[in-house]
């Protein structure tokens, strides 16, 4: 409102008649029958605004007063954040909101925001909207997914069907539905759109007569990633790619980028159907922020998410029957990004290694040996034991007939 104020004077006259048991009505024929109710609508209302307007209307009907914020984030975040030692504003505003007795208030945050800084329970109880599916909730949200998708078969063919009757499966494997439940993320909104679009993956395939496949789903989940990732500018998914690069040479997909937080939070500060990467654990001091890459983006770019089960062999099927997550952070450093640019590098396997453990002999995939020293690993790499058996990526040199690797990276 841009006007200063005004004031308007309402009568109100209550004539009530009969038994009539609800209680709004009840405390209604209690008050007065005629009665002057001042209304002050000012521009930037004051907490004594608040407890008057509280006193003059909503106290006589034992009301409360519900606030919601919403988008929170939006405002300036020189407002969340404390200064000389004093807390934020933002803080101060839910201590004196938290004080009144007639005053309940719901704030809608993204976790680990700016915003996210109130982390005492007397604030009231965090609301998890997503299941938590690659720990406990797994097996509660899969039967979840099984129940929407037969009631919503059920509804538009007026008959009870099972779920193998639409997707190509058996009770003692689920992997189809598997992979859409970890595109999801446990989101309910971001599932219902995943079968939508896994849905017309299928028919476009068979044409309406074939059952959904896996392969069906994984052209979904690709199609929504490469969705989200097309919401960037050309720039901005440059940069992303070349921690796609780093993340697929190391076998993670969670990392850790020191003074990076500003740069990405731009994939990070969507919403959990839109952010190509999240942030799983806040930073404090000297500690670096852990993020993951999106489940459907790294099926996308194919980066890696699971190692079969009691090894370190990646499991590119992806499958909670055979593997299990990879639980390794790799941390990122401009030189890897640098590194992860140069064009020609190979992978290969250190297959001998001397005693003193300063030189090595790398074994490519096309069986070539190439010779390399303790001083030819990169600087981020330098404090790495040279071990047998350890994957590398490293520029392939040939002089004369010797071939020796530079830029080695242990990954």
């Amino acid at each position: 409102m841009t006007v200063d104020g005004y004031i308007e004077t309402v009568g109100k006259e209550v004539n009530v008649e009969g038994n009539i048991a609800y209680k709004f009505i009840n405390l209604c024929k209690k008050a007065a029958k005629n009665y002057q109710i001042e209304i002050k609508k000012v521009g930037i209302p004051q907490f004594e605004d608040i407890i008057d307007t509280y006193g003059k209307i909503i106290k006589p009907f034992s009301g409360k007063i519900l606030i919601l914020l919403d988008e929170v984030s939006s405002l300036n975040r020189s407002f969340f954040k404390e200064e000389q030692g004093k807390i934020s504003q933002f803080e101060t505003l839910m201590n004196q909101l938290r004080t009144l007795p007639f005053v309940r208030v719901k704030v809608a945050i993204y976790p680990f925001d700016i915003c996210d800084v109130l982390m005492e329970t007397r604030y009231g109880d965090n609301v998890q909207l997503d299941s938590d599916i690659r720990n406990k909730d797994y097996e509660v949200f899969l039967n979840k997914v099984i129940v929407l998708i037969e009631r919503y078969m059920e509804n538009s063919m007026q008959e009870k069907k099972s779920i193998e009757e639409l997707f190509d499966i058996q009770s003692e494997n689920m992997d189809a539905v598997e992979q859409l439940v970890y595109a999801c993320g446990g989101n309910m909104r971001r599932l219902v759109h995943l079968l939508d679009l896994t849905m017309d993956c299928a028919y476009k395939r068979g044409k309406g007569y074939e059952k959904i496949r896996k392969e069906d789903v994984i052209k979904a989940i690709c199609r929504q990633a490469e969705d989200c990732e097309n919401r960037f500018q050309i720039s901005d998914k440059e940069w992303l790619s070349s921690i796609v690069k780093v993340c697929r040479n190391r076998g993670a997909f969670r990392f850790k980028f020191p003074n990076k937080t500003v740069s990405l939070a731009k994939y990070t500060n969507r919403s959990s159907e839109y952010n190509i990467i999240n942030k799983i654990e806040n930073g404090q001091g000297r500690r670096s922020s852990i993020y993951e890459f999106d489940y459907a983006y790294c099926v996308y770019k194919e980066i890696p998410t699971h190692y079969i089960k009691n090894s370190e062999r990646l499991d590119k099927n992806r499958s909670k029957e055979t593997g299990e997550i990879i639980k390794k952070v790799t941390t990122i450093t401009d030189t890897l990004i640098q590194q992860s640019v140069i064009p020609g590098k190979i992978e290969g396997t250190i297959t001998y290694v001397n005693e003193k453990r300063d030189c090595a002999y790398i074994t490519s995939s096309d069986d070539k040996q190439y010779f390399f020293m303790q001083r030819d690993v990169i600087e981020d790499d330098k404090d790495k034991v040279l071990v047998r058996s350890k994957q590398v990526k490293f520029v392939p040199i040939e002089s004369g007939e010797h071939l020796f690797a530079e830029e080695v990276e242990i990954l």
